[in-house]
């Protein structure tokens, strides 16, 4: 356990280049662990968030704030930018981009206001609620999740992004016959 990553893990493949990335938003909520990718494109690098809130109302005083703090984190995440979090907020309606609990609508307006696209529409959870985000800052860096199996109370998914582009993608070389 390092810091407010309790449960969470992320993977990274051998030769990749992957840091912890941390600020104080992602301190504040209350469980959310950060990496950044190195080299993703152009010289950019790729965040990865992984995030829980725990399954109490968004805004009542058994959550503590911790709705509004992983709003700030969300905001503070630089791009291109990558969440995938159990955000227990059943009353979104991701396709309808809408919902009538006043505490979850933070959550929504958040996502809105920055731009963000959430990737996951239909139930991941046994009750049949969408629970969980897979949100990104750039609507095509995710071009597919799917649900391979159930875990516990969730679905597990598979998420896969855009491949990299190369700075050198799409220059051709032309010899130079002078």
């Amino acid at each position: 356990e390092k810091g407010n990553c309790r449960g969470l893990l992320i993977y990274a493949r051998a030769g990749m280049v992957v840091a912890q990335y941390d600020n104080a938003e992602i301190r504040a909520a209350t469980e959310v662990c950060a990496v950044r990718v190195s080299g993703w494109e152009k010289g950019n690098s790729l965040t990865v968030a992984l995030a829980y809130r725990p399954p109490r109302p968004a805004g009542s005083n058994e959550d503590n704030g911790n709705t509004e703090a992983m709003c700030r984190m969300i905001k503070s995440l630089p791009g291109p930018a990558i969440l995938v979090a159990d955000m227990n907020c059943p009353s979104i309606n991701w396709r309808e981009q809408h919902t009538t609990h006043k505490g979850e609508k933070l959550l929504l307006e958040v996502m809105q206001d920055a731009f963000w696209t959430q990737h996951v529409l239909g139930p991941t959870h046994r009750d049949g609620n969408c629970l969980d985000i897979v949100g990104s800052s750039e609507d095509d860096l995710v071009t597919n999740v799917e649900s391979i199996g159930r875990i516990s109370d969730h679905d597990l998914l598979e998420i896969e992004l855009r491949s990299p582009v190369s700075e050198d993608e799409g220059q051709e070389e032309v010899p130079d016959w002078a």
